[in-house]
């Protein structure tokens, strides 16, 4: 993920939604972030993505951090809150200064994941 550009920033399409079992009409439809490698980083609730995620730190509007490459991850900072199963989702830093991290829900109650689709693969990020 290092060093590619965000080039969109869009809901999860129905196939996307489909492919984490998660609804297709759902009111928590993530948002993805599509990097210029070709693939598509998004948030769920938790490791397991029993649902999907937000992303905190991610601007309304598009134009903010489209263009922008990611410089770094880095372990989320308050280490009190990793999730439970030792795995910890990133910190996602733009060269913006923006920082973006997987959220569990829109009211911050506790930390996410964080995905990526690529070349037809699902893998989680996390990092150390």
């Amino acid at each position: 993920m290092e060093g590619t550009t965000i080039t969109a920033v869009r809901k999860m399409n129905d196939d996307e939604c489909e492919r984490m079992y998660w609804p297709t009409e759902s009111h928590r439809t993530p948002r993805v972030l599509e990097l210029s490698d070709g693939s598509v980083a998004f948030p769920s609730t938790d490791p397991e993505g029993n649902a999907p995620g937000f992303f905190s730190g991610l601007p309304d509007t598009a134009e903010n951090v489209e263009g922008n490459t990611i410089r770094g991850l880095s372990p989320i900072t308050d280490a009190n809150e990793v999730n439970r199963n030792r795995r910890t989702p990133p910190e996602i830093h733009l060269s913006s200064g923006v920082i973006v991290t997987p959220l569990a829900d829109p009211e911050g109650n506790g930390y996410g994941a964080l995905y990526l689709f690529d070349d037809g693969q699902l893998y989680e990020i996390t990092v150390s």
